[in-house]
């Protein structure tokens, strides 16, 4: 007798424990249905949240009723459409596909480059590190290429050196850009910048074949023709905004280029860097529209001295 008591307890403690499990289910169905609510009264259009929710019951009755597929009984689904969005720049799409995939897929950073390529470039990369390579080693050359990679170190002097790895459409080789040209240049130098790199072939031997910059610039300062579109050493082109930098790095820089690039347009930029007293004219991509809220938050970031419009 006793024995059967205890067998009849436990009976009733297991159908217990069932019935707490499908309350404890239901609740947890119950939450996601209050939350999925929640969730579709914050967007516009809740249709495809609707969809979603009623995809999770038709599976959960599907789950709990085993003869519902028999029943012959159709369940109308609820249909919806994602609406057109205008695609990524061009620029941003071929970025974004380099880094999830390691290649370009619908194109190449110089494709839009073509024509000012034909005029600037004297040589392409295949051609300095290819089997005629070796022909070329001294050669003061022009390359008009892309920024892939950029890495630098400091050297014995204090000085920063950088080594670049660039690409045209051709090929790949390894660029080095020694202190005083990174110095004077390094507006230009950033990844995935497409710039015009002007130096001397080095070749050795037994290694790929490298370039020493002497210069770099920015594509974008260049007309379809080759031809420089502003040139900053006439006094008649001085018109624009003038900024007085601390240096070209750091997070003041950093911030001030974010800015320019929300409020870009068609008039120049010029920077004054305070640590090595030069002046240069901003990178076309930096160019901005005036507009009193741009020039608000400059004159935060810098100092409403520092920031002048011509």
């Amino acid at each position: 007798m006793g024995a059967l008591t205890i067998a009849s307890v436990s009976t009733f403690t297991s159908c217990k424990d069932y019935d707490d499990d499908i309350n404890n289910l239901q609740s947890q169905i119950d939450a996601l249905s209050k939350t999925l609510s929640e969730l579709q009264t914050k967007i516009n259009d809740g249709s495809i949240l609707k969809s979603v929710e009623n995809d999770a019951r038709r599976n959960l009755d599907g789950q709990m009723d085993l003869f519902g597929a028999f029943s012959g009984a159709e369940t109308q689904r609820q249909s919806y459409t994602i609406p057109e969005k205008e695609e990524y720049p061009v620029d941003s799409l071929l970025q974004m596909e380099k880094e999830v995939s390691g290649l370009y897929l619908s194109g190449h950073p110089l494709d839009q480059y073509r024509e000012e390529i034909e005029h600037l470039a004297s040589h392409k990369v295949s051609q300095l590190t290819g089997e005629d390579a070796r022909r070329h080693d001294g050669e003061q050359v022009v390359i008009v290429c892309s920024i892939v990679r950029i890495k630098t170190i400091n050297t014995r002097s204090g000085g920063m050196m950088a080594f670049l790895t660039v690409e045209d459409l051709t090929g790949t080789m390894e660029v080095l850009v020694f202190p005083k040209t990174l110095q004077a240049c390094a507006v230009s130098v950033r990844e995935n910048a497409a710039v015009v790199i002007r130096g001397r072939v080095s070749y050795k031997e037994d290694e790929a074949s490298k370039l020493l910059a002497d210069h770099i610039s920015l594509v974008d300062e260049y007309g379809k023709d080759g031809r420089r579109k502003v040139d900053i050493s006439n006094k008649n082109t001085k018109d624009g905004l003038w900024l007085k930098l601390p240096s070209m790095s750091g997070d003041t820089f950093s911030e001030v280029e974010n800015l320019l690039e929300i409020f870009e347009g068609d008039f120049p930029v010029y920077m004054h860097f305070e640590d090595t007293g030069k002046t240069v004219l901003a990178p076309r991509r930096m160019w901005c529209v005036k507009h009193e809220l741009l020039l608000e938050e400059l004159g935060r970031i810098l100092g409403g001295k520092n920031v002048k419009v011509r």
